[in-house]
């Protein structure tokens, strides 16, 4: 048997340490940040609430259909560390994605350090590990143990010691009492050993390696026969989750399960010996093999039995109903997926993985051929000991392991996208392999010079190519139509030079220098994108259906829905007592945020039981039925409960594929899907959603606001009715329809300038709605301030590149000041050309700008040219002591208003900027990047104040006290998120920015009344 023996001398292993240290905290560091913010979704919401349940009562019943309960009872002990919360509700998963980068350390022995080393970075950065990592599911603790059995496995492969197998049994039994999918991977890992000690060994070193794959198949094959019952009772058409108590079939099926435990015992006593057979390998006997069993029946028992509180109906549904009921449920299909699903999604998400590792695999299979090649350079190897044949048994058995997985989940009847874990975890562990032997021929016998410059070049290729692609050459004759196809030409000339350049290259270098070149300039690309769209779809629209990861997704609007209830419930004397009343369509996720509220309740279908409830929320299918007990007393508004990705690749046939390839709209559709997650379609009109609707006791929803900042008074409160919209604007203008609008103010002509944050431009509009002019496009970053001086110029907060735009009345560039950063002096002062995030912008009567520094908690003065005038703030105290300031009014007397937005108060100042009066806002409770407060004020001093959050306006009398609320109905009935707020004096209008509706709102001033 060959063995690898040459080992590595120190310097060789000293990047090590360090660069395990980096991977085990980054892959900690993103897996936790933020971990809380996305809502839960249904079956999230379900995990987190059967935990809390095991947790604050001590009941759980093992049911098939919402898998193993090893995941609740970890939770449960995580609330009772810490506290139960989104975050801690994922805290869990968090730690099991960061182990299985750990664990990787151990595969050094078999990727070599390099290769382990890159899966690990793989995993860490790879969407469907990351995404799934901060999510309350089974599968990435089934990735983990799988990992660690098929550690075991191979450990036990080279050595025959028992040891490896505890490990193996260990990590199956945790597998089996978490998802019942395991039984699909010991299907492939059991399948892939029988077939091992089947073989014909051509050495004694062989016949040793046939005997240790029949120990593991043996022993693998009978911990897990018990499980076939579930099988038996489908066959025999009993119910494998039946639990009726005297039911006579629970004695038939207790024979069947004995039938199988003797099964399993006689196949144990046939394949390991009563002692050490002289003169083998072979360590492992009956007895050891007794003592396995007995260790993974009893994880077995004691955890589906809720550690013996439910031994009869945990024992059946844990033996017989695991693989029974899901045996049932193929034929069901629930999802509904065609076959092809998984290469949809891992196209949008996985095509680094796919992609490398694929590769990786037919390079290997192809070399394998060979019995002298060596995956791995022993020169690469942390240990001396590891045999040659062992590690080329296990590159096959991971392509076996990558390919049996795809055919596996595609061939199975319920298709979700969190099954992409198991089907992703082999392919990075190749992909691992083939990108740390790509670079280390890139640093060794390729010059490092010559590999970047041929991987730019092909970085330049696939850019060009991807424009030639997403091009519509030839579609017309007018100007537009024009320069397209002048682009498109461009691009080609452009490729066609590249490609002479890396033809010429690669003549110089050799073929396999080229091709390594290029291999590592598309590894370079790939993995670039890899990331962006990791980030994206963890961090950005996580909780948005635009992510097809992201499925049955409790929308935004649960958190507004939890925010506004807990504004309602902070003045009641019985404070979270609250009595709240939800149906059988929304009690999922709302079962898991209403845990706190001991008199919230579910309805079901019966409205008579949600009768005088102060809060009511019902789905459409109850709506009628309800519609007579909160027909009076009551306001509403509408959220979406959940919402699902676009599906329409489900009638994809090869035919209507390519035929649609061939169209530009459809290759620009698919590359806006791709790069963007964009669909054409607003969110407020999105077709696959569920809504809820929330009633509110018209006396609970005028309740006064909180307590006010100190040394500020109570003010009174009054109501008046909610006006209707007059006019609703939402382009397109110039091509493009309104996007993410932030602010906006009327000029002095009665123009009206709008801040398209979302287009990252400005628009100015005649006051009919026409356009008259589109401002700052490809120089603006998500505008969220715009005011015009007396000299017409136009000046705009250009929030994300931290400067203050000016452009004349025409449109044209003049000039722009600030720095982005929050850059502060010794004393903690940030300094004077810094603007972090700035906002809000108002002119004085003497022509001075103020800007909300939002991210720098203070207000700028500038003069016309951008020369510092002075500041306001920050301040540790109050009244100067601003929480992200971000909008600006000033009233006719020359004072001006601050939105406050993170205090919940507006803020009075003077001509000098100093503080004269202040009140609270009963709202504002949303600390959401997107949910900033607009201000405006009318001639009348009646002050208006968005509440982003809560889809509503209020109207403030000059004095604080709450007038009235206008609620802002929303697009295609979802919830509104008004920002930006202006005052049109000369036609006596409001005008309100829906920001995510992407619409102008018009409404008719306030009128108080008497």
């Amino acid at each position: 048997m060959t063995q690898d023996t040459a080992p590595r001398d120190a310097a060789a292993t000293a990047w090590e340490g360090p660069a395990w240290t980096i991977l085990i905290l980054a892959a900690l560091c993103t897996r936790l940040y933020d971990l809380g913010a996305r809502v839960m979704t249904h079956d999230e919401s379900i995990h987190a609430f059967t935990s809390f349940q095991l947790f604050a009562q001590g009941l759980y019943r093992h049911d098939p259909a919402y898998h193993g309960p090893l995941i609740y009872h970890v939770n449960a002990a995580v609330y009772h560390l810490f506290g139960a919360t989104d975050f801690t509700a994922r805290l869990a998963p968090a730690a099991a994605g960061t182990a299985i980068v750990g664990a990787l350390w151990l595969f050094r022995r078999y990727l070599g350090a390099a290769g382990a080393a890159t899966a690990a970075g793989l995993v860490t950065i790879t969407p469907t590990m990351l995404f799934y990592s901060r999510h309350i599911r089974e599968d990435i603790y089934v990735a983990l143990f799988t990992v660690l059995w098929v550690y075991g496995a191979f450990r036990y492969l080279e050595e025959r010691k028992a040891r490896w197998l505890y490990v193996l049994t260990v990590s199956m039994a945790l597998s089996f009492i978490t998802k019942e999918s395991s039984s699909i991977f010991g299907a492939i890992i059991g399948g892939f050993f029988a077939v091992a000690a089947i073989r014909r060994p051509s050495s004694a070193a062989a016949a040793n390696a046939r005997d240790a794959a029949a120990d593991l198949t043996v022993l693998m094959f009978t911990l897990v026969l018990p499980f076939a019952a579930g099988p038996v009772y489908v066959l025999l058409g009993w119910n494998p989750v039946d639990r009726t108590p005297g039911n006579a079939r629970l004695f038939a099926g207790a024979g069947v399960v004995a039938a199988l435990v003797a099964a399993s015992a006689v196949a144990g006593w046939w394949q390991f010996p009563r002692r050490p057979r002289a003169g083998t390998d072979a360590a492992v006997t009956r007895w050891d093999w007794a003592k396995l069993m007995a260790f993974f029946w009893v994880i077995q028992v004691t955890m589906f039995t809720g550690l013996f509180t439910n031994p009869v109906g945990g024992l059946i549904t844990g033996i017989a109903g695991s693989a029974g009921y899901w045996l049932g449920q193929h034929d069901v299909a629930r999802g509904s997926q065609p076959w092809f699903y998984y290469f949809i999604i891992g196209g949008l998400y996985e095509f680094l993985a796919i992609l490398a590792g694929g590769v990786a695999a037919v390079v290997l299979a192809w070399r394998m051929r060979h019995r002298a090649f060596a995956p791995v350079s022993t020169a690469d190897l942390p240990l001396a000991a590891v045999v040659l044949p062992a590690r080329r048994t296990f590159f096959l058995f991971t392509i076996w392991w990558a390919l049996a997985s795809w055919g596996a989940y595609a061939w199975a009847g319920e298709r979700m996208p969190w099954l992409l874990t198991h089907q992703v975890l082999p392919l990075l562990l190749l992909a691992g392999w083939g990108v740390a032997q790509l670079f280390r021929s890139a640093g060794t016998d390729v010059p490092r010079r010559e590999t970047f410059l041929i991987a730019a070049g092909m970085t330049l290729a696939v850019v060009l190519v991807a424009g030639l692609w997403r091009g519509a050459p030839f579609s017309g004759r007018d100007l537009a139509a024009a320069a397209a196809t002048a682009g498109w030409w461009i691009r080609l000339v452009l490729l066609a030079l590249t490609v002479s350049i890396l033809a010429v290259w690669g003549r110089h270098a050799g073929r396999s220098r080229l091709i390594r070149g290029l291999a590592f300039g598309a590894v370079l690309v790939l993995g670039l994108v890899t990331l962006r769209a990791s980030l994206q779809l963890a961090y950005v629209n996580y909780d948005l259906a635009t992510e097809p990861l992201s499925y049955a997704q409790a929308s935004p609007d649960i958190k507004r829905i939890l925010r506004r209830i807990e504004a309602l419930s902070d003045p009641t004397p019985a404070g979270s007592d609250l009595r709240i009343a939800y149906d059988d369509e929304s009690s999922w996720p709302l079962l898991w945020y209403f845990r706190n509220y001991p008199n919230a309740r579910t309805w079901g279908f019966q409205p008579e039981f949600a009768q005088s409830a102060p809060v009511i929320l019902v789905g459409d299918k109850n709506i009628d039925a309800l519609q007579p007990y909160v027909a009076q007393g009551y306001e509403s508004q509408r959220y979406v409960l959940y919402w699902w990705p676009i599906q329409d690749y489900k009638t994809l046939t090869l035919a209507n594929l390519w035929s649609s390839l061939q169209k530009a709209e459809f290759r620009e559709y698919l590359w806006q899907v791709f790069s963007r997650r964009n669909y054409g379609i607003p969110l407020a009109q999105w077709p696959l959603r569920r809504e809820i609707q929330m009633f509110v006791k018209t006396d609970l929803a005028t309740r006064s606001a909180p307590s006010a900042w100190p040394g500020e008074a109570r003010v009174p409160i009054t109501s008046s009715a909610s006006p209707e919209p007059q006019r609703i604007l939402a382009g397109p203008f110039d091509g493009l329809p309104l996007r993410g609008p932030t602010s906006l103010t009327v000029a002095s002509d009665g123009a009206w300038v709008i801040a398209d944050g979302g287009n990252n431009r400005v628009l100015v509009l005649e006051a009919d709605g026409s356009l008259r002019a589109s401002v700052g496009q490809g120089q603006l970053k998500e505008p969220w301030g715009v005011a015009v001086n007396k000299a017409d110029e136009l000046f705009v907060a250009d929030t994300w590149n931290g400067q203050i735009q000016v452009f004349d009345a025409r449109g044209v560039f003049q000039r722009k000041w600030g720095r982005f950063g929050q850059h502060t002096d010794a004393e903690g002062v940030p300094g004077e050309e810094w603007l972090y995030g700035p906002r809000g912008l108002v002119f004085t009567d003497a022509g001075a700008l103020i800007v909300a520094d939002t991210g720098n908690k203070r207000l700028m003065i500038f003069d016309a040219t951008g020369k510092t005038l002075g500041s306001v703030g920050p301040s540790s105290t109050p009244p100067e002591y601003f929480d992200e300031p971000v909008s600006l009014a000033r009233d006719a007397n020359g004072t001006v208003l601050v939105a406050d937005a993170w205090n919940t108060r507006i803020v009075r100042l003077d001509s000098r900027l100093n503080t004269i009066a202040s009140w609270r806002v009963p709202g504002w409770a949303s600390r959401s990047a997107e949910d900033k407060p607009g201000l405006a004020v009318d001639d009348a001093g009646f002050v208006y104040a968005s509440d982003p959050a809560e889809g509503r306006v209020f109207v403030f009398a000059p004095g604080g006290g709450l007038e009235a609320t206008i609620r802002i109905p929303g697009a295609d009935q979802l919830a509104a998120r008004p920002t930006g707020l202006a005052v049109d004096l000369a036609q006596r209008k409001l005008l309100v920015l829906d920001h995510r509706g992407g619409r102008l709102v018009v409404f008719p001033l306030h009128r108080r009344v008497r």
